[in-house]
């Protein structure tokens, strides 16, 4: 049942006219689910990519990355408040969740640059208190996004869901390739950039930035309640099963592909890129987060569930990890060389990074969206596990041991 029958009910009308009406109500439907999912990772999108113009400003140092990466982790608590928000039901549950998150955007603009001196060591705590909050949020956004889409919406919908999803980051990235501007024409120009010249002479500052994102951000809850208009409960299988246990393996597919695109590989982004000159650093975190788009509009075209296939993406998305891990692992040493060929390739890496995990993390929603409602909520529960177990990890990797080298 497509969500536009909902309108069809003029049947004196005539047809061509009814169809018409049938096609602009879909339009809008999509349009509206499409603007407001920007949301779903827009804030710790915003965080993560705005990391490089953050880092030359706080104390962290290189450091910062993998302490976000940490605070997205250990946001999962904020998910004990999703039975508060499913009291009001999915509907109202998103609106107050996009009214809290416009609250603490305000006020991470306002205090992102003042350090506390704790124990006689300056921390950026007002920072890491806002992100906590706030990456917490999206994870709640996420899990009641998805599920109001399926309630309520017909399956060809969550295309919407996903490139919504994508194109958060798409947006910032595209902010962020204007604001480093002048570090790509100094990449251009100079032959020696090194990870100890790190510039604070952005086109605009990160509280600039910030003030745009909340802007995005409320016009993706005025596309949410627009979606709101068009609201209809469709009745969806309630099983995870489908096909034996396909629908546990989508799950798992799920939480891998979370841990590594969305808490794992970007703490080690900075190491892999810095050395090669802060240009490169820059364009290789844009261009991961616009791999999202990508990869969610190439899932629906290409739309394949067989398990060797899935498998064959996954082993090759394991293999880029492994060896961006490897280039980490040499900071503060280029071995590749700083010519502008390797910093091509490595900007294509982590783009292909980028795209192939969120292709897993797109292909295992639409598989798990029809098996039903539940198997779209422990997917997302899964998900954000995932995310937990990724943070953990890298984490203690880069504060605990001695692999990763913030020179």
């Amino acid at each position: 049942m497509c969500i536009s029958e909902i309108y069809k009910g003029n049947q004196t009308a005539p047809k061509h006219r009814q169809t018409m009406w049938m096609s602009c109500s879909d339009l809008v439907v999509a349009f509206a689910l499409t603007t407001a999912s920007m949301a779903i990772a827009l804030l710790s999108d915003s965080i993560i990519v705005e990391t490089p113009f953050i880092v030359p400003f706080v104390p962290e140092g290189l450091r910062l990355t993998s302490y976000f990466t940490f605070t997205k982790g250990l946001s999962i608590v904020v998910l004990l408040a999703l039975p508060f928000f499913e009291i009001f039901g999915t509907k109202w549950g998103n609106t107050i969740c996009f009214g809290m998150g416009i609250f603490f955007s305000v006020t991470l603009m306002c205090t992102w640059n003042i350090p506390l001196v704790i124990f006689g060591h300056p921390v950026s705590l007002y920072l890491f208190i806002n992100a906590f909050i706030l990456l917490g949020l999206d994870n709640c956004r996420m899990t009641l996004t998805y599920m109001y889409v399926a309630e309520n919406f017909h399956p060809k919908f969550l295309l919407s869901v996903l490139i919504g999803d994508g194109l958060g980051g798409f947006i910032v990235s595209i902010m962020t390739y204007i604001q480093g501007f002048k570090q790509y024409l100094h990449a251009f120009e100079s032959s020696v950039y090194s990870s100890s010249h790190l510039s604070k002479d952005f086109i605009f500052s990160p509280t600039i930035a910030f003030a745009i994102i909340i802007i995005v951000y409320v016009i993706c809850m005025l596309a949410f309640l627009l979606s709101l208009k068009y609201a209809k409960y469709v009745a969806i299988s309630s099983s995870i099963t489908k096909n034996g246990n396909s629908g546990y393996f989508y799950i798992a597919v799920w939480g891998l592909a979370s841990a590594s695109v969305f808490t794992l590989m970007p703490a080690f982004q900075s190491f892999s890129t810095v050395p090669y000159g802060q240009a490169c650093y820059i364009l290789s975190v844009s261009c991961w987060s616009i791999s999202f788009p990508c990869s969610a509009i190439f899932c629906h075209v290409f739309k394949y569930y067989r398990y060797m296939f899935v498998a064959a993406v996954l082993l090759l998305h394991i293999g880029i990890d492994a060896l961006l891990i490897f280039i980490a692992l040499q900071n503060p040493n280029p071995f590749l060389g700083k010519c502008l060929a390797i910093q091509a390739i490595l900007i294509i890496m982590w783009f292909t990074q980028g795209f192939s995990g969120f292709y897993l993390f797109s292909i295992s929603s639409y598989y798990l969206r029809t098996c039903g409602a539940k198997a779209m909520k422990w997917g997302s529960i899964t998900s954000h596990c995932g995310g937990v177990l990724g943070a953990l990890i890298s984490f203690y990797l880069v504060n605990f041991t001695s692999l990763f080298q913030a020179h």
